[in-house]
Order: C-alpha cells, then structure tokens, then sequence
C-alpha cells in the first residue's frame, strides 16, 4: 500500500457565527413570479468579517506515521453521518475507513481491483439514515456497504455520475454529465439506482465538445429543494423538486469566468475564478465558496 510524507489530514471544524448588529442593505423583490434577494457590497457582516464568522477545530484525524488506519494518500472524500462518525474514503489506498466522533478507528474495507467490494478509480462517499454507505467508482458505478463495512452490492448506472444524495422521500438526486456539452444536470434514481426521471432544470454552459468537463459550479439536494450554482455568475439558484424556480440570491460580484473554446486539435477549458460548492449552515446560512484557480 502506497504510504507519502506529505500526510493529507481530515480537520473537522464547527462554524461559529456571531450574529451582527448591523443592518441589511440589500433587496427583495420579484421579478417574473420569483423571489429574488440582491445583495450588495461586503454584506451583512461587513468587512471585518473574520472577527464574526470563524472556525474552532474540534478533531483531527490524520497521522505522518504510526497506525497505517491513520495514513492517508493523496486525495481524500470524507462524510459524516448524524451519530458524528466520519468515514474517510481514502482514494490512492483504494479503501474505505470509518472513525467515531473522538477520531478512534471502527473499521476498514475495499482495496484495489474488480471484484467484490473492490474500487477501481472511487471518488465520492454518501451514506443515508439506515446507515448504508455508498461510494461511487469510476463514475458509473456505486459500491455499497453496510453499517459494519461490510460488502453488499454493486449497482451499475448508465450513465456518468459526478455525485448523488438520497433525498427525503426515499430517491437518489444524481448529478450528472451533460454529453458532449460542459455544464450541470441531474436526475432522480430509485434506491437500486433505476433512472426515475431526468430534474428538468440543466445549466448547459460553453460550447460543444467532445466528452464532457466540470467548470465548476454546483447542483445539489438539500431539504427537499435543488440548488443550483452557476460557474459563470455569483449567485445561487432554489428550485422546487418539480423544476420550478422559487428563489434566486445574487450578489453584485464580478469574477471572469471560465472559457471554453474549441481548437483544431480540441478544447482549451481556461478558468481564473470559478465558483465552489454550496454549503449550508443550518437553517438559516447558505455560503457559497469561490475556488481561486491558477492557469
């Protein structure tokens, strides 16, 4: 098993806010039938964010050397399930490792090859609340486990898979490739991950080009809405299950965004800023990050 010097830690952090005193100046309004909240200028915190919003780290997982359950290679995916137990998937060591809430090691599975319970090229881990975890590999195909770690089953899935989430009402949201175009889309899948119907919202973006590339941006589920981050403007989008647009948040943010333009022998994908994924603070916080890429 391949082992660097450069360990990757896993930092899980609690986000602290401090509500701030100061006045919104912003705007809501509606423009055709749908809710759109503007924001303006450094926002509601103001520029001295950093003595507002802060992080306090709470756990590392994550060693140079010793337990070899504490050595990870390279790139990491990490999810946490509502009990606070981490599960790391470890994708140069081709295996799946699960902690509980104070870091201590439960249980590993998988390693490299075709077989049973084997991954190829893993890249994303999800688990749901009856505590099957899911890993996806190769980008058709989804590996699951139970809570033990043991092997169950693998589905394969028609078509290029980016990443999936179970929703409330017992389906999979899987965001998807759109062939020969870069940009966002998805569909709802059963939990043998049979296709059920396509979401009717899709973000084509740029040209056509052979095969499909991420740009950035992101589409996700969350409590039993779409959300919808376009890589080319700074706002996000909240969809009903259906399609129907019910609320756009913009903010007056300019960054140039990512150029796709067809050559002779291909395609050149130039982006300086690209916008990262949605993350949501409990109830109340939607945060949206912007990745700084160098070309």
């Amino acid at each position: 098993m391949k082992k660097i010097n450069n360990l990757t830690f896993i930092i899980i952090l609690i986000l602290f806010v401090c509500c701030s005193k100061g006045k919104w100046e912003g705007k809501n309004y509606i423009k055709n039938g749908t809710e759109n909240v503007e924001n303006f200028g450094s926002g509601l915190w103001g520029e001295r964010i950093h003595d507002k919003l802060y992080f306090k780290k709470e756990l590392t997982i994550g060693r140079e050397s010793g337990n070899n359950s504490q050595i990870f290679y390279e790139n990491i995916e990490i999810y946490i399930d509502e009990d606070l137990n981490v599960f790391v998937l470890d994708i140069g060591n081709h295996r799946l490792l699960k902690f509980n809430s104070y870091g201590e090691f439960i249980w590993t599975s998988g390693r490299r090859g075709q077989g049973p319970g084997e991954f190829q090229r893993p890249s994303r881990v999800f688990g749901d609340q009856a505590g099957k975890i899911y890993v996806l590999d190769q980008s058709f195909m989804v590996h699951s486990f139970n809570a033990l770690g043991r092997y169950e089953r693998t589905i394969k899935i028609k078509k290029m898979v980016e990443d999936f989430q179970k929703t409330s009402d017992n389906r999979f949201f899987v965001r998807e490739r759109i062939p020969q175009r870069t940009g966002l889309s998805g569909s709802f899948y059963s939990l043998d991950f049979h296709y059920l119907e396509r979401f009717p919202i899709e973000y084509p973006y740029g040209t056509e080009i052979p095969g499909s590339e991420d740009v950035g941006g992101d589409l996700r589920y969350h409590r039993n809405k779409i959300y919808l981050i376009p890589p080319d403007k700074y706002e996000i989008r909240e969809y009903l299950l259906d399609g129907t647009l019910n609320r756009k948040i913009i903010r007056d943010y300019y960054f140039d965004p990512p150029n796709v333009k067809r050559e002779k022998n291909g395609f050149i994908i130039t982006a300086r800023t690209k916008l990262g994924p949605c993350f949501f603070y409990k109830e109340k916080y939607i945060i949206n990050q912007i990745l700084n890429i160098e070309t």
